[in-house]
């Protein structure tokens, strides 16, 4: 496995720790009505893939995958973090998911509360593509 692979992987387990883990009701349901929840969320999400990198490091795990211990380390580059941190906050905070789904199927005056549950589920798929989208992106950017 290469290292780019390596660190796609980990910055994956960091998504489900920041975006599902550190997650409570309050920035969930807080995050599209505010700020402060959605900054919070934001730090949260963005701290998971220092947590990620370190946890890596101290559960010694580093030295079972050659590369490991260089691409956890590189996970938590402050420039990185910070640029992964923001760009989720925005697009959850604005809720981009669902602002596309809603133009590009004609819904655009209808409130994301009014859609129907299904249509919900879609906007949480789109969502979580947006994110991992913009990760990607950063860490290639990052990378060289």
């Amino acid at each position: 496995m290469t290292d780019f692979a390596i660190a796609l992987l980990l910055s994956r387990l960091a998504h489900w720790l920041g975006d599902y883990g550190l997650q409570n009701g309050w920035m969930a349901f807080g995050k599209l009505r505010r700020s402060l929840p959605a900054v919070v969320h934001g730090v949260a999400y963005g701290l998971s893939y220092v947590a990620t990198s370190y946890a890596f490091e101290w559960l010694g795990l580093w030295k079972e995958v050659a590369g490991l211990a260089q691409t956890a380390v590189y996970l938590r580059t402050p420039g990185l973090v910070v640029a992964i941190a923001l760009t989720h906050l925005l697009v959850d905070r604005f809720a981009v998911a669902s602002l596309w789904y809603r133009a590009y199927n004609g819904y655009l005056a209808t409130p994301s509360d009014e859609l129907e549950p299904w249509q919900r589920s879609v906007c949480l798929s789109i969502d979580q593509g947006i994110h991992r989208w913009c990760d990607t992106i950063f860490i290639v950017l990052f990378w060289s």
